[in-house]
């Protein structure tokens, strides 16, 4: 993948508009990290014995080392059917409906899991706090875009976010630039991205804003693997989700009042 040749991003300006991964990121499955994995990992496990009952699910560190690396459902299938021992050679495997497999995967899901989908402490305050000072929200991800909808519907923050990017046919997914230049970027033309801050938990994301042009701000209390994520260049490590989100360089956060001052 070419990285798009952008100006350097202004450091020490606030950003214009902030790009939020949702898993992980902002929002938690019933409380813990351990159980979002675990919620995933379940559900995964689930559509294998759906789809292929004759068949040994795949591994649990398998699958954490998959959905680590902020993959979305086509490829994470496509990865772990290669290591399923079946029937099947890599010639069916490719020839596999994946989008059953995804669609299995988020009837299972939503039958139950939906409900246990938490926002991070804060995230209701960071939210209004952007949205009062006039720095637009979007939020992009590799889950479907009904299904993230529906949870900022349940907790009362659909009205915070200006936009919602999720899986969406024909469009690659994050780390590929695609959901910013097509999705994102035309709404916002007179935002540059050297102007915005991605936000998210994983190397795909801290890669996406590479990508765009953006800062990054790698959420370290996230999914993502530790080891891979700190070998990139991210602009801004946070260790936990609070009302004191870092913009360009750590040089701002988010006040009580609502304002974007200097540390």
């Amino acid at each position: 993948m070419t990285t798009p040749n952008y100006p350097p991003p202004n450091a020490g300006s606030p950003p214009k508009l902030i790009i939020f991964d949702f898993d992980g990121t902002l929002f938690d499955f019933d409380g813990t990290l351990f159980d979002t994995h675990t919620s995933i990992t379940h559900y995964i496990s689930l559509t294998f014995s759906h789809l292929l009952p004759s068949s040994q699910p795949p591994t649990l560190p398998s699958t954490r080392a998959t959905i680590s690396s902020g993959a979305g459902l086509e490829p994470t299938f496509r990865t772990l059917l290669l290591h399923v021992p079946t029937q099947n050679n890599p010639t069916d495997i490719n020839n596999l409906d994946l989008a059953n497999w995804i669609t299995t995967y988020r009837t299972l899901y939503a039958s139950e899991g939906q409900s246990l989908i938490k926002p991070f402490a804060k995230v209701d305050c960071i939210l209004r706090e952007l949205k009062a000072i006039g720095i637009p929200v979007v939020v992009i991800s590799n889950k479907g875009k009904e299904a993230v909808e529906q949870v900022l519907e349940k907790e009362g923050l659909a009205k915070l976010v200006a936009l919602v990017v999720g899986d969406t046919p024909g469009v690659p997914k994050k780390p590929d630039p695609a959901s910013f230049r097509d999705l994102v970027s035309p709404l916002y033309p007179d935002i540059k991205a050297k102007d915005i801050l991605v936000v998210g938990d994983t190397e795909a994301d801290i890669l996406f804003a590479k990508n765009i042009g953006a800062h990054s701000c790698w959420a370290s209390y996230g999914y993502g693997e530790p080891e891979k994520c700190e070998n990139l260049a991210y602009d801004v490590k946070i260790n936990e989700l609070s009302n004191r989100l870092p913009s360009f360089q750590s040089v701002y956060s988010i006040s009580s009042k609502g304002l974007l001052n200097k540390l």
